[in-house]
């Protein structure tokens, strides 16, 4: 009976761990999403730096274009700013996610553990 307790236990402990590994993988897929976003936001930011040289010479010619290009470089830096701001809250919220759910994995499997070695 106690060789059977400490398999179940093994057991457990073992799926705690492949847990812990899925939880290391979904951070993995998050960082991956927090890159793509900061790609996006210099992709923006580059953009954002192109309107306004672009902007700067036409406004040597043509004052109503140039107000145009004034007007789609603040939209461009106002999305920019928020495509920023998207991905680092939801960045902090998958961390805090995966270090709540790390933390319980680690608890729960330290429990499973003491109660295995017990069992023996």
């Amino acid at each position: 009976e106690a060789l059977a307790e400490a398999a179940l236990g093994a057991s457990r402990v073992g799926a705690l761990e492949a847990a812990v590994e899925e939880h290391k993988e979904a951070e993995a897929e998050a960082q991956r999403g927090v890159q793509e976003g900061e790609a996006r936001v210099a992709r923006l930011e580059t953009e954002l730096r192109a309107l306004r040289t672009h902007s700067a010479d036409e406004a040597r010619g043509a004052d109503a274009r140039a107000v145009a290009l004034q007007e789609e470089l603040i939209r461009t830096q106002a999305e920019a700013a928020e495509v920023l701001a998207e991905t680092r809250a939801e960045g902090a919220r998958r961390q805090r996610d995966r270090d709540e759910d790390r933390a319980a994995a680690e608890v729960d499997m330290s429990e499973k553990r003491a109660l295995a070695e017990q069992a023996l």
